[in-house]
């Protein structure tokens, strides 16, 4: 567990996106739907894994959209985005910032992003609420910890100097060109975030007997 003594700063969120081959005629959830009741166990879903938040929320989406079929868990984003453009998968979920030269280029399609709503990284790809699976929204954070024991008064310069780096124009840019939204904020908000992140992931990790090894 993480003791509030170690929470600095939030920093970003991270939005991930549901990406298929260039060639798929999936253009949404609804039409990955049909496309998974006919294939079955022969459709092919990755992500990175085995416990990382990319995984537990592709899970998140398998459920909601009664997707089964097979999973692969892969070690780094290039190798799945190109098991996607090859057709190797039939769909896969990545954060939109590895994701984002795949798209331009045309080697993928997204067809959701898994924030509720359309998000301005990228407000030409549809959300999860618009198209009936706004329950399974995931959005991961980053932020900074400190060691046990750090002195109240390092984490308060921190975290002051966190939010304001975040505040400046050409960082904001900077962060979303890489496909991050600042969310700057103090300790409190960190852990307003953990806790979150628990309550929504957790269950799934268990249920699923999601490990790091």
């Amino acid at each position: 567990d993480v003791c509030s003594s170690d929470l600095v700063a939030l920093a970003v969120r991270i939005t991930f996106v549901v990406v298929v081959p260039a060639a798929s005629s999936v253009r949404n959830l609804k039409d990955l739907q049909q496309l998974a009741k006919g294939k079955a166990d022969a459709l092919m879903t990755g992500s990175l894994g085995p416990a990382s938040l990319p995984r537990v929320t592709l899970e998140m989406l398998r459920n909601a959209a009664q997707l089964g079929g097979t999973f692969v868990n892969y070690k780094a984003s290039p190798q799945v985005l190109q098991d996607v453009a090859n057709g190797s998968l039939d769909v896969a979920l990545e954060s939109l910032g590895p994701a984002t030269p795949f798209l331009k280029s045309g080697r993928v399609r997204a067809i959701a992003v898994t924030t509720a709503k359309r998000t301005e990284l990228a407000p030409d790809i549809a959300g999860l609420e618009e198209q009936g699976f706004g329950d399974s929204e995931s959005i991961g954070s980053l932020g900074i910890l400190a060691a046990a024991k750090v002195p109240q008064q390092v984490i308060d310069v921190i975290a002051r100097e966190t939010i304001a780096a975040l505040a400046e124009p050409e960082v904001r840019a900077r962060l979303l060109s890489l496909g991050f939204v600042p969310d700057a904020g103090g300790p409190d908000k960190m852990r307003a975030a953990i806790q979150r992140e628990r309550s929504q992931y957790l269950p799934i990790v268990k249920s699923l007997n999601l490990r790091l090894d």
